[in-house]
């Protein structure tokens, strides 16, 4: 028996349905495209957010969204008047209603890991939706987070363009941001949902990793903000989960999808000298008002260090080539910070990351480096990124296990095995073509702790 091919499912014909829901939602005359939109007035729509209407502030959202993610077109802030102000204030009324509404549940911040909201992402989308009530106190709380969503999503379009950077890194947005990053921290469900959270913590760490080397910081509770906030986005489990040892996790590119950009913006967060030193200092040593706070300092480092490979081809280094420069400046940065008992528990952690760090730097030495010609002006950035990832790699371990030193002078017996070169890879290195000599002194000097 021959079965014919059959275009319909019981009586409906599915094809046909598909064909008309879709010329449905795209004929229905809800936001028009960028296309549509005709000669476009900043100022109108500034005074539509400032309308309190909520017909006028929906049309403005829903502009300035189209036009902001449009690349044919460049809006310079600067030139729009207040127009970044009346976002901000628009984005804080927000805030205060969702505030007024749900309660705080702690007085310290703690923030959901962005795996497990991917999680709790998955477990709604297999579940039966709540829908409220249409004028219900649930609703307009809903309603009241989609639109702080659409705030910072016009935020982190418009931050994409370096002229904004200006404008955009200005305290009241600084503020905006910590307030938020508070709020999901110490109440719960702060966002309503685990998608809303989700795409608002997408949107900020983005915008963080565009622009956060031009963000003016008023304070130390804004950076510890923000600090909470980039470390929701380190690999799990967190190296502080085990007392009296570390263990950083590796960065998986499949699952971490915004890990690269969390740490972009914690190394450029970390890069800016004073009044950010200052604060960073606080918050992990203590500055007489609150206790130093060693586990987050810890995790920060995880976070950084969480670009190295393990055990992987020099094709994953570059890849991960800028990754790897940002990720080994911040825990550069992060190591002058710590004390001697915390240099040794991070030298002596249990997934080997000193082992990782030097075979990296040896591998580039030997793989890269030499067979780079520095008279082809093509290549200089890529001698100078790997040039850059070595004296960085080197001089964290340099780092860690000068302070090892000091907690115990006969420390060089308790370093762990394989985080310092063997003289036969020194003396490889010293053969070697085109190699820097401050590398090779950094090496050399390195390998002389151990004695």
């Amino acid at each position: 028996m021959v079965l014919t091919e059959r275009r319909l499912h019981g009586p409906i014909a599915v094809d046909e349905m598909y064909q008309i829901g879709d010329d449905i939602s795209r004929l229905r005359p809800e936001v028009p495209s960028f296309s549509e939109l005709g000669v476009i007035d900043i100022h109108a729509l500034t005074m539509c957010l400032k309308s309190g209407i909520h017909s006028e502030i929906r049309v403005s959202l829903d502009t300035l969204a189209t036009i902001s993610c449009e690349p044919q077109l460049q809006i310079s802030l600067e030139n729009c008047d207040d127009l970044v102000e009346s976002l901000i204030d628009y984005a804080e009324d927000q805030v205060d209603f969702l505030t007024d509404n749900i309660p705080e549940t702690s007085d310290t911040i703690h923030l959901p890991s962005y795996e497990e909201v991917v999680r709790g992402c998955h477990s709604e989308h297999t579940s039966l939706a709540d829908v409220p009530e249409f004028g219900s106190l649930e609703y307009q709380l809903d309603r009241a987070v989609e639109r702080l969503i659409c705030v910072t999503t016009i935020l982190r379009n418009f931050s994409f363009s370096e002229s904004n950077f200006g404008v955009l890194g200005i305290p009241a947005v600084t503020q905006c941001f910590a307030g938020i990053f508070r709020n999901i921290g110490t109440r719960k469900m702060f966002l309503r949902r685990e998608q809303n959270t989700l795409n608002l913590m997408k949107d900020a760490v983005v915008f963080m990793g565009n622009l956060a080397h031009s963000m003016q910081i008023p304070g130390k509770d804004e950076m510890l903000s923000f600090l909470h906030f980039l470390l929701a986005f380190s690999p799990l489990p967190e190296p502080t989960s085990k007392p009296g040892q570390a263990m950083f996790s590796e960065f998986n590119p499949s699952i971490h999808r915004y890990t690269p950009a969390a740490v972009d913006g914690l190394a450029k967060l970390l890069a800016r000298d004073d009044p950010n030193r200052a604060y960073f200092s606080a918050i992990f040593s203590g500055d007489g008002s609150t206790p130093p706070q060693p586990d987050l300092l810890t995790r920060a480092f995880g976070l950084a260090i969480s670009c190295i490979p393990h055990n992987k081809p020099l094709g994953v280094v570059d890849a991960r080539k800028v990754f790897l420069l940002q990720g080994l400046l911040a825990a550069d940065v992060l190591t002058s910070f710590a004390d001697g008992p915390m240099a040794k528990l991070w030298l002596g952690s249990v997934d080997g990351f000193a082992i990782h760090l030097l075979r990296l730097s040896c591998a580039l030495c030997t793989d890269r480096l030499p067979h780079i010609n520095m008279r082809q002006r093509s290549q200089e950035p890529e001698a100078y990124a790997f040039g850059a990832l070595v004296h960085r790699g080197l001089a964290i371990l340099r780092r860690l296990a000068e302070k090892t030193k000091q907690v115990d002078k006969s420390s060089s017996l308790c370093f762990p095995s394989g985080i310092t070169p063997r003289k036969e890879s020194l003396l490889g290195a010293l053969l070697l073509p085109n190699m820097d000599p401050n590398i090779i002194r950094q090496l050399v000097s390195y390998a002389q702790l151990a004695e």
